[in-house]
């Protein structure tokens, strides 16, 4: 009998760095950069009380092929894409050769945008070209719906 184990879970995490605006005076080695992190509940089963990267579980909805549609519908063909996927030293997490969905290296992308937003209200992707106040207020109060 062979046993299958998932030696990680398919999940994925934003770095967001943000230079300051009103930084001290800044002494030679100094940064003026703010970090990104949040803090986990204290009741969370899972590294209670933490300070994270915002990020979570990838979900069946961020490998769906309709993102390709929605892509396109911005000027975006799939193959602007070619270049965030590996040729070298890839990841076996990237090495899914199922062509019903997105490849991990797209899937894993937007279900990191996709957590971020969920769990701290920013979204990472917006066109100059749009008004986003009331789209960005409808999408944050269903969350948790």
């Amino acid at each position: 009998m062979k046993i299958s184990l998932k030696i990680w879970r398919e999940a994925s995490s934003i770095i967001l760095v943000a230079k300051t605006a009103f930084a001290p005076t800044i002494r030679h080695g100094d940064f003026n950069y703010k970090l990104l992190t949040l803090k986990r509940s204290s009741k969370s089963g899972y590294m209670p009380g933490s300070y994270v990267f915002p990020g979570g579980i990838l979900s069946p909805a961020d490998a769906s092929r309709d993102w390709l549609t929605l892509y396109e519908s911005f000027g975006f063909k799939s193959e602007s894409f070619d270049k965030l996927n590996p040729k070298e030293n890839r990841p076996k997490l990237y090495q899914n050769q199922n062509f019903d969905v997105l490849p991990k290296y797209l899937s894993l992308r937007i279900s990191a945008i996709r957590e971020t937003f969920e769990e701290s209200g920013i979204l990472i992707c917006r066109s100059y070209k749009v008004n986003y106040r009331e789209r960005v207020a409808r999408w944050a109060s269903s969350i948790g719906n």
